[in-house]
């Protein structure tokens, strides 16, 4: 009997795909010969490989036509066990079935925001769980797995980390803690100012420094967070946790006063970047109640996060 050959379709963004890893695990652990395929965005190819849970990753940007093309002629060539989109999106769900295959599982439209979607699916899984992490694991359960999740390591080079110790070290960073106040939902975001009052109650009651992380479009986050006056900027690579940048990226860093190391990171479209995941059922529950908490919202909540009373001595409570 020839081993399964699975198409996991989940196209971005970088927290989404971070979410997908666990389910896609629970499906490499129980089918450890299968291969399996990744459609995703060419900027996040990279961090898809460096799961080491894709045999293959191909990448497609839908709003390429020549690209769009390309990859169906690719899914056409080939014979699929099933196709499994995690995103639920109409440019998601198009791919599998407009590459003729035949066994196409998604969510069914109760999980779904998009009107119409599941109509493209040949199976449509039914999830009541709260986390978005299991919610893709009842896919794999679905598709044939042995439990919804399992745990996922991203490989760091160790070239990057030699790298960022060097820059740590040169820094003076022994014990941190990474901020970042940005997003690309801007109403997701705790509000910058609570973030500086945590940076400074950080410093004042655990001696911890803060290193301040912000992307393109980030900046007046980043200035309103680091409140003190500015004393120095280098260049260099930042660490994150479980976070570890590679060559296609620069970064400007400037430590206002004890307790603040603010770096402005600028990431061009083929960054690359590893990122740790809740690995343990435990940090899954634990993150899901700090989101509802910070944010002031449960499912289909539209509370907003900027009237979310939790502050800085709140955010201490969970164990920072």
């Amino acid at each position: 009997m020839p081993e399964p050959r699975f198409l996991v379709v989940r196209l971005g963004s970088l927290g989404d795909i971070i979410h997908t890893f666990p389910a896609v695990a629970a499906l490499r652990e129980s089918f450890p010969r299968a291969s399996i395929i990744w459609l995703t965005h060419p900027r996040w190819s990279f961090l898809v490989q460096t799961s080491g849970l894709a045999s293959e990753v191909w990448a497609v940007e839908t709003r390429t036509l020549s690209s769009l093309r390309n990859v169906i002629r690719r899914l056409r060539q080939n014979s699929w066990s099933a196709a499994i989109d995690y995103q639920g999106l109409w440019k998601s769900a198009m791919l599998p079935f407009l590459g003729g295959v035949t066994r196409r599982i998604g969510f069914s439209s109760t999980a779904i925001r998009e009107f119409g979607v599941p109509l493209l699916y040949t199976e449509r899984v039914e999830t009541s769980k709260a986390h978005i992490a299991e919610q893709n694991g009842d896919l794999s359960l679905h598709a044939g797995a042995q439990r919804r999740t399992a745990p996922v390591n991203l490989q760091i080079p160790e070239r990057d980390q030699v790298s960022v110790c060097s820059l740590l070290r040169g820094q003076r960073l022994e014990r941190y803690v990474v901020l970042s106040p940005g997003g690309g939902w801007r109403s997701k975001c705790w509000p910058a100012e609570r973030f500086g009052a945590l940076t400074r109650k950080l410093w004042e009651s655990a001696g911890l420094r803060c290193v301040v992380n912000a992307g393109p479009g980030d900046n007046g986050r980043r200035q309103t967070v680091c409140l003190q006056r500015h004393s120095r900027r280098t260049d260099g690579a930042l660490e994150r946790r479980g976070l570890r940048g590679r060559r296609r990226y620069r970064t400007r860093a400037s430590c206002s006063g004890p307790g603040y190391a603010c770096r402005r990171t600028f990431w061009s479209d083929r960054s690359r970047a590893e990122w740790s995941l809740f690995q343990r059922r435990g940090n899954i529950e634990r993150e899901q109640k700090y989101r509802v908490a910070c944010f002031g919202r449960a499912h289909n909540s539209r509370a907003r996060p900027a009237n979310a009373p939790i502050d800085a001595d709140d955010y201490c409570g969970y164990g920072v």
